[in-house]
């Protein structure tokens, strides 16, 4: 195996078990796994749109300058970018409506002390990692591909925080019972990632090989 698959591999690991050691040692309460789960699908899509920028910067034909090419990168890339952030605008206006909290109110609340902030550095840079990666050792990588695996998980990050964000909006979760749930998301979220093929076909999105 390559040494930047195991990298990934690492990353991805210890990414979903941040939520896991932040609600079981460090005292998180639902609001941390809903803003990981948040942030880890747009961090998702947002590598989507980067490698969609520059598959067709690959693809584009155009005989110009060098710096004319990375003005259609550039452009391309954000385009993308805010197209893809629309989903988590949403999300996130559904997140605090749900809480009946105010941007302000939920963020003091979340961001009062050290492992949040360094939870949100591992994921960026476990993101950025992988998007690099893909595009520097997989130079065969297409949009379907990346964007089917990095969609589905962008849509089961969001059912299952919506579904926390109801549980503590109408009661909020014991102690045990958000321990068990945030270890049974990292354990299916960890396999989804692994083996993206694998979780496809047993959710029904793909058909096995005959």
């Amino acid at each position: 195996m390559a040494w930047h698959k195991r990298i990934i591999i690492v990353q991805i690991v210890v990414s979903n078990a941040l939520p896991v050691i932040g609600v079981w040692f460090i005292g998180w309460h639902a609001s941390g796994p809903i803003f990981f789960y948040w942030l880890d699908g747009l961090l998702a899509l947002w590598g989507l749109g980067v490698v969609a920028a520059v598959v067709t910067s690959r693809e584009e034909q155009t005989r110009g300058s060098i710096l004319k090419r990375w003005l259609i990168l550039v452009g391309v890339l954000v385009l993308i970018v805010v197209i893809l952030s629309l989903p988590s605008a949403f999300t996130a206006l559904y997140v605090l409506k749900s809480l009946d909290r105010g941007a302000g109110e939920f963020l003091r609340k979340l961001f009062t002390g050290f492992s949040i902030w360094f939870t949100l550095l591992v994921v960026i840079w476990s993101y950025t990692w992988q998007t690099i990666s893909e595009l520097l050792h997989e130079p065969s990588l297409t949009i379907k591909q990346t964007g089917q695996e990095r969609a589905n998980l962008f849509i089961h990050r969001t059912l299952l925080m919506g579904f926390l964000v109801v549980w503590d909006g109408w009661s909020q979760p014991t102690r045990w019972m958000l321990r068990a749930y945030v270890l049974a998301a990292a354990c299916l979220y960890t396999y989804a990632e692994l083996n993206p093929e694998g979780y496809l076909r047993i959710i029904g999105f793909k058909k096995n090989k005959i």
